[in-house]
């Protein structure tokens, strides 16, 4: 396998919020606690050891959640049992329980937390970090999560749900394991890919426990620590802030300033409500709202009177789910965590959130863009040998991509700029002397320069028509290359599954990405099948 590395801002994946981000623009600056940076990251540290963490709950439900895994590795009940002590911290990413990862990145951003986690346990030999993985277990957007790709083929998990996906039957999964097995080539690659979805989905009875299995069974001997936070222990610990968001609802006012700052320049990513939870029951995950004098469950005939509600809250706590924006609050509370390492638009959303921690007391992680990465197989390979730019350009849009190859290969230049300055100083030239004639003249002589000039980007594009032609062939190779990158547009991180990477590449391509995916570094990776 061969590795080729490009500037994240040559990439095309970065949004503008995140260039700024990770230019460290000043813009930015009262919205984060520090930067990705391994200073800042033991900034944390310093700021993390004061905050309240009970360790002891949190180990004990680790172990619980663990208890039912049947290969779990050692490092990983060690990395558990080291949150114990005081100078343990954790590096957290999240997900949704995707159908069998879902989209690559899923696992660029545990790798990217596996690799943080390492170097620095290389180099702060005071402190222990602890990679974790925590399972968004209440979502409750099925669709979202309910098919994979493998390659161009849509395999779906169909069936009705209305609740918190964690807790959701597998029952079904049957058929979709079928249709893998008739989808997949015949080949060690696809036996092995069958035995991981067949061990993860088929065995286990919720798909909080098949998720559990199937990235354990991927990254647990690298000491990943998953946790799925819709417990009642660990709800018991955020039992104040569940009380605080019910009866005095401050965070919808923080929040909401803090996206109006941040929309001057970029766009909003999430909503807030004035009361950030919902209430889990009977299957569902319902908005609570404040009417008069009394709290409802949207959609439901459940209501609680103040005493009702804050009396459910302390004997139920788990009955009580953070939305978007206090799930991240709940996630810093039970665990003594440094950073949150995300995609561009997850750490959007998380830019709007800084004030509500401060507010509670709660120090505010680092925020880590996670890596980006993409593969080419060995026919993308050959198409991109073919091909005469450099590959930071396959990642332009079409259009500017084909320019600079057909460009490239042109035995003229198509770039007619400078005859259009020569023909625009000419016109002025010639308005000045037709002013001193008749002053009425210069608009119709420099009009006549702009008809001229258009006729030069007529021609120019008549040129590259032409050129394009005579490149069919080069520009195929461009086509066939950017749309496995860039299907409809879309990075393929975003669109393709584990799956067909793992045809290629095989259970290698695990370790590949934690060989070459360095946090610590700005930059996009390619991975060439040779």
């Amino acid at each position: 396998m061969k590795v080729i590395r490009i500037p994240n801002n040559q990439s095309g994946v970065l949004s503008k919020i995140m260039e700024d981000y990770q230019s460290e623009s000043s813009d930015l600056e009262p919205f984060c606690s520090g930067w990705q940076t391994k200073k800042d990251l033991l900034n944390q540290v310093s700021r993390k050891k004061n905050a309240p963490i009970n360790r002891e709950v949190l180990v004990t439900e680790l172990h619980k959640q663990y208890a039912q895994v049947s290969d779990i590795h050692e490092s990983v009940l060690y990395n558990i049992d080291q949150l114990k002590n005081e100078n343990s911290f954790t590096v957290v990413t999240g997900h949704q329980l995707s159908l069998f990862t879902g989209p690559l990145y899923f696992l660029y951003k545990i790798v990217s937390v596996i690799n943080m986690t390492k170097k620095l346990n290389q180099e702060v030999k005071e402190n222990h970090f602890v990679p974790v993985f925590w399972m968004a277990t209440e979502d409750h957007d099925f669709e979202e999560i309910s098919s994979f790709l493998f390659e161009d083929k849509k395999l779906t998990w169909e069936r009705e749900i209305n609740g918190a996906v964690g807790k959701m039957s597998t029952i079904g999964l049957e058929s979709v394991f079928k249709e893998l097995e008739t989808v997949l080539p015949t080949s060690n690659n696809s036996q092995n890919l069958l035995e991981l979805f067949k061990n993860s989905y088929l065995k286990n009875k919720n798909l909080a426990e098949a998720t559990r299995v199937l990235v354990n069974n991927l990254f647990g001997n690298f000491g990943l620590v998953i946790i799925d936070g819709d417990v009642h222990e660990l709800k018991k610990l955020f039992i104040p802030f569940i009380t605080e968001e019910i009866i005095e609802s401050k965070a919808a006012d923080y929040v909401s300033e803090q996206s109006e700052k941040l929309a001057k320049k970029y766009h909003s990513q999430a909503y807030t409500r004035e009361i950030n939870l919902f209430y889990l029951s009977h299957g569902a995950r319902n908005r609570i709202e404040r009417i008069d004098d009394h709290f409802q469950v949207v959609d439901t005939d459940i209501q609680f009177s103040e005493n009702e509600i804050l009396e459910e809250i302390n004997n139920h706590p788990e009955n009580f789910s953070p939305n978007v924006i206090y799930r991240p609050l709940y996630q810093e509370v039970i665990l003594p965590n440094i950073a949150y390492v995300g995609g561009g638009g997850e750490l959007a959303y998380w830019l709007q959130l800084k004030s509500n921690f401060e507010r509670l007391n709660i120090p505010f992680p680092i925020l880590w863009l996670r890596n980006s990465a993409g593969f080419l197989t060995k026919s993308g390979v050959h198409h991109l040998r073919k091909l005469t730019i450099e590959t930071a350009d396959v990642f332009k849009s079409k259009d500017v991509a084909i320019r600079k190859l057909v460009e490239g290969q042109s035995p003229i230049g198509l770039d007619l700029t400078k005859y259009k300055d020569q023909l625009d100083k000419v016109f002025t030239e010639l308005s000045t002397l037709a002013e001193k004639t008749d002053s009425s003249m210069k608009n119709a002589v420099l009009a006549e320069g702009k008809r001229h000039e258009k006729a030069i980007d007529r021609l120019e594009r008549k040129l590259l028509r032409a050129e394009k032609r005579s490149h069919s062939e080069a520009l195929q190779h461009l086509s066939a290359v950017q749309d496995f990158l860039k299907p409809n547009g879309t990075p393929q991180e975003r669109v393709m599954n584990l799956s067909t990477a793992y045809m290629s590449f095989g259970p290698q391509f695990i370790e590949d990405l934690l060989d070459n995916l360095d946090p610590f570094e700005k930059s996009y990776t390619l991975f060439l099948e040779e």
